[in-house]
């Protein structure tokens, strides 16, 4: 595929016409953040965090309980690891907090408590991908670019690429050079979170087309309209008795007894959660895999949250 010609392909009148009716629907329908339009980059990097692999109706509470917190990148990198698991909660994928917390540590002790806003600098930090570097770099720096999601992929790739399902269709590249080429020069604080908002609401995996702005334009409608099967984003596992239940098991008692200050016995921390020997021993490998994570520590026949006894905090 020839991207260029693919790109020039898109009516001009088009690309003025899709940012002009975004603007006014985002003036009604805009969703506030508070990471949004402070220039803040410890807050767009808490915010980009928070948004991994996360709805966007749980981020705003994760990233106040957080702030609350740890109001400042300093704060945040001195505080435990137990504390830092602590605040995250129940929010899921605590490996997003721990890679945070080190990314703070990296950022005081290298960058002289400064992120950095240069892309290359960004992905080396612990969890950031080219996801978060957008979002620290538009949002914290204010750099014009496109953080691309999947809510943006299936704006664009339906209503210019003429794609009913992007996220299974669209070529990424393709969707890279649209941002660029419909991006609002000096509004991407602004042009971002109205894609996202639209793609959460309107542009959704099942589209609300008969309702959409950009229906008269939109390539893909007629297929959409004709009653094309759409096939499923992702594939859908089961969450209950999956591993990621019983480590959301482990920790949720480790926050607990943390809480209280208790010892906790790698032993009874397993018959707690279960009898059966055979998941007794699926929990004791999901234990270990915590550990190595520097989720949880161990020493000798005693567990718990975060940090083992007597750790450097200071310490990357």
């Amino acid at each position: 595929m020839n991207l260029q010609f693919e790109i020039e392909r898109i009516p001009k009148k088009n690309v003025g016409l899709i940012q002009k009716l975004l603007m006014e629907w985002a003036k009604d329908n805009k969703i506030p953040f508070p990471w949004q339009n402070n220039r803040n980059p410890y807050y767009a990097l808490v915010a980009g965090v928070c948004a991994q692999q996360t709805q966007m109706s749980r981020i705003l509470e994760i990233f106040n309980r957080w702030i609350d917190s740890f109001p400042t990148i300093e704060k945040g990198a001195n505080a435990s690891r137990a504390e830092i698991l602590q605040v995250w909660g129940n929010a899921g994928y605590p490996r997003r907090a721990a890679n945070l917390h080190k990314t703070l540590k990296i950022c005081v002790n290298k960058y002289d408590s400064i992120i950095p806003h240069d892309e290359d600098l960004l992905i080396q930090l612990p969890g950031v991908g080219p996801f978060t570097a957008s979002i620290i770099q538009i949002f914290g720096y204010g750099i014009d670019k496109t953080a691309i999601d999947t809510n943006i992929t299936r704006i664009y790739g339906r209503v210019i690429c003429g794609d009913p399902q992007p996220v299974h269709e669209s070529d990424p590249k393709l969707i890279q050079i649209v941002a660029a080429q419909l991006l609002p020069s000096g509004k991407a604080h602004i042009w971002n979170p109205t894609l996202m908002d639209f793609g959460a609401t309107v542009c959704t995996a099942k589209p609300k087309c008969d309702s959409c702005i950009l229906k008269k334009i939109c390539v893909a409608r007629p297929k959409l309209h004709s009653g094309i099967e759409l096939l499923p984003t992702k594939k859908t596992s089961t969450f209950m008795n999956s591993n990621r239940y019983w480590r959301g098991k482990i920790l949720k008692i480790l926050r607990e007894k943390n809480n209280n200050s208790e010892n906790f016995s790698r032993k009874n921390l397993v018959v707690s959660l279960t009898k059966d020997l055979d998941l007794q021993e699926k929990l004791q490998k999901l234990i270990d895999d915590l550990a190595k994570e520097e989720l949880i520590w161990l020493q000798e026949n005693m567990v718990g949250l975060g940090d083992s006894p007597g750790s450097n905090r200071n310490s990357n």
